[in-house]
């Protein structure tokens, strides 16, 4: 091979390394500003920004008061009722995580629909994983600010919540939203096609996940059938993982030993917001073909 030849296949390489520099580099530039676009709106009603944390504030005491009232009349252990409130608070933190997404990806997707503007959104040069990712950013940052708001409100009037392992749970809530965010994907992907039936879905699987991924109760009380099916449920093991790392029983995981646990968290935290955002820019093309894009 000739020196020229060299020199241009090594300069070819080096070009294409720096534009996917340049071009990831300009993707996240490109999230910041979208997120803080979001985030203008949310915060431009501020009504309607703090009512919406007090409410959170006020599902989560009378959830924990509910339920611990049962535990309490069961059990004189104050470490029991701490540890279930915790598990309950931790639950219902998830939850809280996955509706705000599911909403503020798919309704979102419709609501652009309903409006006519969803097309005008493509036509700008920004890849659809950012457009995605930046109204669940900041949804995600309201309700974590929202949970921590809780946590110190339930801790002075009710008593404490246990708080183990925070390391590891961070880590374990990072893998658990990227799960939630590839399911959400995936949910936006279905909006662009089924239109008004997305609300329907969404519900049905809000409903279904407080259910199968036992949200504020332990999977142990659930029938054995319905069992079969939670641990075919990605979001599942996140929920059974997060709050027994938080609660400071690791050795409580219902599902798995929570080694495994973890590894399969891990593993669906990066494959499925691929898998999601590859459903969504496959649909959106197809939507574009059909000419059924802005139709709602």
């Amino acid at each position: 091979m000739k020196e020229s030849e060299r020199i241009k296949i090594h300069s070819s390489r080096s070009s294409a390394h720096e534009s996917s520099s340049v071009g990831m580099i300009q993707d996240l530039k490109d999230l910041k500003e979208m997120a803080y676009r979001e985030f203008l709106l949310l915060s431009r009603y501020k009504v309607s920004f703090f009512s919406g944390m007090f409410q959170i504030v006020l599902v989560f005491m009378i959830l924990i008061l509910g339920m611990v009232t049962f535990v309490n009349a069961g059990s004189d252990s104050s470490s029991t009722i701490s540890r279930f409130s915790g598990s309950v608070f931790y639950s219902m933190t998830i939850f809280l995580l996955f509706s705000s997404a599911l909403w503020d990806i798919g309704n979102a997707v419709n609501e652009k629909q309903l409006s006519g503007v969803l097309e005008s959104h493509f036509l700008a040069p920004t890849r659809y994983w950012v457009m995605i990712l930046s109204p669940i950013l900041t949804s995600m940052i309201w309700t974590l600010s929202a949970a921590t708001l809780s946590f110190i409100v339930i801790f002075v009037t009710l008593g404490p919540i246990p708080m183990e392992n925070i390391v590891l749970g961070a880590i374990v809530l990072v893998f658990t939203y990227g799960v939630i965010f590839g399911i959400a994907a995936m949910i936006a992907a279905l909006a662009v096609h089924m239109k008004q039936g997305t609300n329907l879905v969404i519900n049905l699987l809000q409903l279904t996940s407080l259910i199968v991924s036992a949200m504020g109760f332990p999977f142990s009380v659930l029938p054995k059938w319905v069992l079969y099916i939670s641990r075919i449920v990605p979001l599942s093991y996140g929920v059974d993982l997060f709050r027994n790392v938080m609660i400071g029983h690791l050795q409580g995981t219902e599902l798995l030993p929570w080694e495994w646990e973890l590894v399969l968290v891990m593993i669906f935290g990066v494959v499925l917001p691929i898998i999601g955002t590859w459903l969504f820019s496959f649909s959106i093309k197809k939507a574009k073909e059909k000419g059924s894009l802005t139709t709602f």
